[in-house]
């Protein structure tokens, strides 16, 4: 699975950043990897602790990396209809902050997607 580093690191979102904490949005690089697509049944997670892609299940050669958007973003800047094609595609995608508990629960998330939906439920 690619392991990656940060090229760059924005307080703010944008289209090709990905979440690593509150307030910190990272361009990954190497480039390739802004490349892989969302998945409602993703085939990897991106772990932001770590900065690598780790499998979900068995990827076969050749086989399209995809996975769950949410996992790293709270509320998306650009959030859109999705076209995946899973059984159990959510259709609208636009951050962790936007998933009802029944949908939150079917998927793994990093630390500060954690947080967040922790700290928006105590309020």
């Amino acid at each position: 699975m690619p392991t990656a580093a940060a090229q760059e690191v924005l307080a703010q979102p944008n289209y090709l950043t990905m979440q690593t904490g509150p307030d910190s949005h990272i361009v990954l690089e190497p480039a390739y990897l802004l490349n892989i697509n969302h998945s409602c049944a993703p085939n990897t997670f991106w772990n932001t602790a770590t900065m690598q892609f780790e499998a979900l299940e068995e990827v076969a050669a050749g086989a399209e990396l995809t996975f769950f958007y949410p996992s790293t973003e709270w509320d998306m800047e650009t959030p859109f209809d999705c076209r995946c094609g899973a059984a159990a595609c959510l259709g609208r995608i636009a951050g962790a902050k936007h998933l009802c508990d029944q949908q939150f629960a079917r998927y793994r998330f990093n630390q500060h997607i954690l947080d967040a939906r922790a700290r928006a439920q105590a309020m």
